[in-house]
């Protein structure tokens, strides 16, 4: 046996609860499976949302359309669901597991805490692990490891910590004393919990493993598509938002490398044509993303020429609204095989983008959009409706931008807004006029009664309306319909 192997334990489970994207493998398990790979350890994969879709769907005799509609039938089947994920508990135990990881974010939140207490209940040495974007000191890590379910929680990016982690527990033995890690929080004997402070985080994203699909079942993901993330952070604080806070710093893997990837994960899997850049912004480096551009451009016509339109391929991922995202760059992003960019436009009104501190102009926004229709890539917005100080006025200038632009939005994507644990929305609820105390982040209200959840669900549905009316793909993904 090889140091590394010797240096943790050889049973590991990686778990996707649901409700996640059933169409294609979690990129954030698969760059875990390549660190844990390299470290000599090999984890078992269980995909239980993907698993649990298939199950569901086929009791309630029903597809469904999106990651929506899948996460309304969840919480809507509340009896068929725990058999299910009863099921899922043993598949996970079998082999009895040293450690079991969940993938945290905020549609398995549930599920998972469910899923941990049914593994403890059943057997109580395997140690649970919970990580991901809804695992940030910030939001909910303490939260999560106070729960008698959990073992120990990886704060912010794990590829270094998790590894860490399971070293520990190798050196430590059964029922040793482990060290506080860096990057962990973990429960020590009678329940303490030991902080180890914030791990560094990686600076060189070029250094990161290719992800690792090593141990998914890859012939049951129906769709063509793949993540991959090539960015870590964002160049934008929207006070509304907490993805800034997995990664700390803003960080980009090179034109080089990126292009690498792909290769790698398009040769490997020829069936997966579509490749969706995870990352919270495809645009935050406009330089960056043009080389990129010329590169796959460079690979595509390669690819065409090699093997005609069997080996072409496309690529969609989310940018922010910047005047820098020019038509000369779009026309290259779409030559490239850019077919759809997602765009966060939240609001209408000039007013409340600046409230977000979302910077950028709405005329600049507008030119945009239009844009990237011109250059034939489909339009993706984000609204989110009732942000604190949003008018009745400020929400008919969001209808009148529908309106005038319905013409070169393809799909807009409908919410509104909600406290998110750790945002700037929650840290500082005075300056934003919520009203004290926050006894439901979804919920809140305004100080001065004008923003209730009843109004800003109101603004949801006159939204979709209006969209609809004006030939625009909907959807609507707001906590009544997604059961919260």
């Amino acid at each position: 046996m090889s140091e590394k192997a010797a240096a943790a334990p050889a049973r590991v489970v990686l778990v996707q609860p649901p409700s996640y994207d059933w169409l294609t493998p979690s990129n954030g398990l698969a760059l875990i499976n390549a660190h844990l790979r390299a470290a000599g350890v090999t984890p078992r994969i269980v995909d239980s949302s993907m698993r649990v879709r298939k199950a569901l769907s086929s009791r309630l005799k029903r597809t469904f359309k999106d990651h929506v509609e899948y996460h309304e039938a969840l919480t809507g089947s509340p009896r068929v669901v725990a058999g299910l994920l009863a099921r899922e508990v043993d598949a996970i135990l079998e082999g009895a597991p040293d450690v079991v990881a969940f993938a945290v974010l905020t549609y398995t939140e549930k599920w998972s805490l469910d899923m941990a207490a049914a593994i403890k209940a059943l057997r109580p040495s395997t140690r649970v692990v919970f990580g991901g974007a809804q695992c940030l000191r910030e939001n909910n890590a303490f939260e999560f490891i106070r729960n008698p379910s959990v073992d120990a929680v990886m704060l912010g990016e794990a590829d270094v910590s998790f590894v860490k982690y399971l070293r520990a527990l190798k050196r430590a033995g059964k029922g040793g004393t482990l060290p506080r890690i860096r990057g962990v929080l973990m429960k020590a004997a009678g329940g303490e919990i030991l902080d180890g402070g914030d791990e560094e985080g990686v600076e060189d994203i070029d250094s990161l493993p290719f992800l690792d699909f090593s141990g998914f079942p890859m012939k049951d993901y129906v769709g063509d598509a793949m993540y991959i993330n090539t960015t870590r952070s964002c160049v934008r604080r929207c006070r509304f938002c907490t993805h800034f806070m997995m990664q700390k710093v803003y960080g980009v893997m090179s034109p080089q490398r990126t292009l690498a990837e792909i290769q790698h994960h398009l040769e490997t899997f020829p069936n997966r044509k579509l490749i969706i850049f995870s990352d919270s912004l495809v645009n935050g480096d406009t330089r960056r993303l043009a080389k990129l551009a010329d590169l796959l451009l460079d690979f595509r016509l390669e690819r065409l020429a090699r093997r005609g339109e069997d080996g072409d391929f496309a690529w969609s991922g989310m940018a922010i609204l910047h005047r820098t995202t020019t038509l000369a760059l779009l026309r290259k992003l779409k030559a490239s095989g850019c077919i759809e960019l997602a765009y966060g436009l939240e609001s209408g009104s000039q007013k409340v983008i600046d409230a977000m501190d979302k910077k950028f102009k709405i005329t600049d926004a507008e030119e945009v959009i239009r844009n990237t229709k011109k250059a034939g890539i489909r339009v993706k917005t984000y609204l989110q409706f009732g942000f604190p100080g949003e008018t009745e006025e400020d929400f008919r200038e969001t209808l009148v931008f529908i309106r005038k632009n319905a013409a070169f939005l393809g799909q807009v994507s409908i919410s509104f807004s909600e406290i998110y644990k750790g945002s700037d929305m929650d840290l500082r609820p005075e300056h934003h006029g919520i009203k004290l105390p926050i006894e439901d982040r979804t919920r809140w209200e305004s100080s001065d009664g004008t923003n209730t959840y009843e109004i800003r669900m109101d603004r949801c549905r006159r939204a979709a309306e209006t969209a609809r009316k004006a030939g625009i793909d909907v959807v609507e993904v707001y906590a009544s319909k997604l059961g919260f």
